[in-house]
């Protein structure tokens, strides 16, 4: 993730998100189709409804980056206008409408509620980890926001001596992730919030989060974890908590790990 993309997640909190989408979506909406009609009244220029639905979705997408909604919104905007206008045509039954809320917000549960969207770590990052973990007996492996599952069990192949537990909030990722693990005993996944969890259970933690939890996650993490064991956010930093090692990724992104060691 690359600095602009840090501060598109950083801003704005967490209650003004949807409001802020809505008043894009809102704007953009009011413009096309005011300016549709002044030309057609002015210029008897006919524009047809396709092409206006995609123009509002796009400024909206437009008014979101602006504001610097998160990335993930952007899309979200784009298409609303023209998902919703195919939903009226088709006449969709009502549980329709319910599972193309539901499911979205199933998978970005942890954006709408905490400023945390869903990020998924790249093979480049996950090799870059596995070199990262240290080399002793007994080694137990965290991943805070374990999203898809994907970081743990890759690891897991790399150290078949080692355990590893992933905590995730967001219910699709979760359930997910969970029945991945059935075929690996040495992966387990849980249902819950980490500030719950006791970090001192952990040699490593690694998390891939937004700027919005980071400082509470490292007091937390100094409080709680032992001499020896390490930290490791990926591209977030800690404000007044400069990293005590920071891992260049060699991606496509610029990934960097961020490392703290106790």
């Amino acid at each position: 993730m690359t600095k602009s993309d840090e501060m598109h997640v950083a801003a704005p909190g967490r209650g003004r998100r949807l409001i802020q989408a809505a008043l894009c979506q809102l704007v953009a909406c009011v413009v096309v189709f005011g300016s549709n009609t002044l030309l057609r009244e002015v210029l008897n220029i006919t524009v047809p409804l396709p092409a206006l639905l995609l123009a509002s979705g796009l400024l909206a997408a437009m008014l979101g980056y602006w504001r610097r909604l998160p990335l993930w919104w952007l899309p979200v905007l784009a298409l609303f206008p023209l998902a919703v206008a195919a939903a009226l045509w088709l006449q969709l039954p009502a549980w329709v409408y319910l599972l193309a809320f539901a499911l979205p917000l199933s998978l970005q549960w942890n954006a709408a509620r905490g400023g945390v969207p869903l990020y998924l770590t790249n093979r480049q990052t996950i090799a870059a980890l596995a070199r990262l973990l240290p080399d002793r007996p007994g080694l137990v492996v965290a991943d805070l926001g374990s999203g898809l599952g994907g970081t743990l069990m890759a690891l897991a192949r790399t150290r078949p001596d080692a355990r590893f537990e992933g905590i995730e909030t967001a219910p699709l990722p979760f359930v997910l992730s969970w029945l991945r693990a059935l075929l690996v005993s040495r992966v387990r996944f849980t249902y819950g919030d980490y500030h719950r969890r006791n970090l001192a259970a952990y040699d490593v933690v690694y998390c891939f989060l937004s700027p919005v939890p980071m400082p509470d996650l490292y007091a937390k993490a100094r409080r709680e974890m032992r001499p020896g064991t390490i930290l490791i956010s990926n591209s977030f930093m800690v404000p007044g908590h400069p990293a005590h090692e920071i891992i260049d990724v060699d991606d496509a992104r610029q990934t960097r790990l961020h490392i703290w060691r106790f």
